[in-house]
């Protein structure tokens, strides 16, 4: 005959009752087990399998215990005598918290989380941190001047504040004149400040760059920036006076004649690229998303003003020449914008959804449609071709620019940003949640009977720990093909390509419009705190009601 309450005891474990009840619950049990063996014996069951069946009664012995422990003492079972899977007795659970702990070793992890759209932030490429008063003394002392330089450069083209951004410029070029081409963000920058002409700057970057055709064009709305308001506004952009009006404004059209006559377009996107890599890689921002931020803030000449001078030249002199028997003059016109719009195109990178890309193609697409005829006219069939040729090479940009976007939204950058969106969302809800089940351990463990209800939340999140270390290999896995060191990135072209659709998908982490734009920004760190305060005033309430119980045995 089996010992049952031997076989009980072993099966069972410690079962911390009150009054020593656990004595009865163990004879009990063995009463049962011996009932059901000898009921299986008499039924002509071998020893064997009378002993299999009368088991077999109690296939979970955690859960019995559990559920034994609850029907007498009306509550649940301690957390640190619990022993399923999750308990704190288990090794893996603080084995997957160690190792989820040295994921934070791994640089690509830790980019994930620092690049995790939080609702409310944007990625910038500066930080007050790394470019305030105090770190750009620290660099100036450390007597490194092209880093300097370098430092009030960035800081010229990024700042948010115009006046930082004109000082900061200034010291940079004096530094290093090599520099002077941020002279176009400036030139921007000081249409806004009172007092402050953009001349001088356009100026300063003509003498030092005269080949090319942006200063020109910058010089041409700075003419007439002052007046826009007094002169040109009563007109309507979508009517011929405003244009007849520029054409006949010397201030404006003769420096845009310079501009398009310009042996080539230079808008510095290059140069811009490679400093802000440099200075975010020397400040420790090492990471694709603030380089493509830093992008954005990439000067652009004012289209407008070049779609202005277009159709001076296509409809107005081409139009009246060919009317008046001229057609060399109409065709020099043409070529004017044709060969334009093709420095234009060579000095962006190659994609449909640039606009500067976009421009490049209306112009020639234009100008090439406008010369066919005038060629044929003449008799010039051969070159007639070749401009036919060049005119069904280019891109149809609305075709393609959707095809781009579609592709973009389908490709497998997108199915990445939506791993890591709900990676990184499940490790900062799951990473909360082990920190409550850490401490609510080491309360417990120092104090089984401090509350019932912090035993029950530890007890429930024991899966926490080894969930939390899921999620961080998924975001892990998810971030990795995107964690690249940005001095890796060898051209803006390439981080266009390789990123933006990826970082476009994953900055859009909760898209329900308004909600996203309106609610979040402004009201999820305002809710948080609200939930903080409110979980607190709830502790503090508990905590006072408890004290004031007369009867309190100490259990909750």
């Amino acid at each position: 005959m089996p010992d049952w309450k031997k076989i009980v005891r072993e099966k069972l474990g410690r079962l911390p009752l009150n009054n020593g009840r656990q004595d009865e619950v163990i004879d009990e049990l063995a009463q049962q087990l011996e009932s059901a063996y000898e009921e299986a014996i008499g039924s002509g069951a071998s020893e064997p399998e009378a002993l299999r069946r009368s088991l077999a009664q109690f296939s979970d012995w955690e859960k019995l215990r559990s559920e034994v422990f609850r029907s007498m003492e009306g509550t649940q079972l301690p957390l640190w005598e619990q022993n399923g899977i999750f308990a704190p007795h288990r090794r893996t659970v603080w084995i997957a918290l160690a190792l989820t702990l040295l994921l934070l070793a791994v640089p690509a992890f830790r980019q994930a989380l620092a690049v995790f759209p939080v609702p409310g932030s944007f990625p910038a490429a500066w930080n007050s941190r790394a470019f305030s008063e105090k770190a750009l003394r620290k660099i100036e002392q450390s007597g490194d001047k092209q880093k300097y330089a370098r430092t009030l450069a960035f800081v010229a083209l990024h700042s948010s504040d115009d006046l930082q951004a004109v000082r900061a410029a200034e010291k940079a070029i004096a530094l290093d004149p090599q520099l002077t081409w941020i002279s176009v963000r400036i030139s921007h920058a000081t249409y806004l400040i009172p007092g402050y002409d953009p001349h001088p700057w356009i100026e300063r970057l003509k003498a030092w760059d005269p080949q090319n055709a942006f200063p020109y064009l910058l010089e041409a709305s700075a003419n007439i920036h002052g007046d826009w308001e007094k002169r040109w506004a009563k007109y309507n952009a979508a009517t011929p006076e405003l244009r007849l009006a520029l054409a006949a404004e010397p201030a404006w059209r003769i420096p845009m004649d310079k501009a398009f006559a310009a042996p080539r377009v230079d808008l510095y996107w290059a140069q811009q690229f490679a400093l802000d890599r440099q200075v975010l890689q020397e400040q420790g921002l090492d990471r694709p998303d603030m380089l493509m931020v830093a992008t954005w803030t990439q000067q652009i000449p004012e289209l407008q003003a070049i779609k202005f001078y277009q159709d001076i030249q296509l409809k107005d002199v081409a139009e009246s020449a060919e009317k008046a028997g001229h057609p060399q003059e109409a065709l020099s016109a043409c070529w004017t914008v044709a060969r334009f719009g093709d420095r234009l195109h060579s000095d962006s990178w190659d994609s449909s959804d640039s606009i500067v890309e976009v421009f490049s193609v209306m112009l020639r697409e234009q100008a090439y449609k406008r010369m066919i005829p005038l060629l044929r006219g003449e008799g010039r069939t051969e070159e007639a071709a070749t401009v036919e040729t060049a005119l069904s090479a280019l891109p149809a940009l609305g075709r393609n620019y959707r095809q781009h976007r579609r592709e973009a939204l389908e490709s497998s950058a997108k199915r990445s940003a939506r791993m890591v969106q709900l990676a990184g969302f499940a490790f900062f809800i799951l990473g909360t949640a082990a920190l409550v089940w850490l401490l609510s351990s080491f309360l417990l463990r120092w104090r089984p009977s401090l509350s019932r209800a912090l035993n029950r939340v530890a007890s429930a999140f024991g899966f926490v720990p080894p969930a939390l270390l899921f999620a961080s290999l998924l975001l892990l896995v998810a971030y990795y093909p995107y964690a690249q060191p940005i001095s890796q990135i060898t051209s803006q072209e390439e981080l266009i390509r390789a990123y933006a659709p990826f970082f476009a998908n994953l900055f859009i982490f909760l898209n329900f419009d308004v909600i996203t734009h309106v609610w979040i920004p402004r009201m999820f760190w305002p809710a948080i705190w609200c939930a903080i305060v409110a979980l607190a005033g709830s502790l503090l309430l508990w905590w006072l009601a408890r004290r004031q119980r007369p009867d309190d045995t100490g259990v909750a």
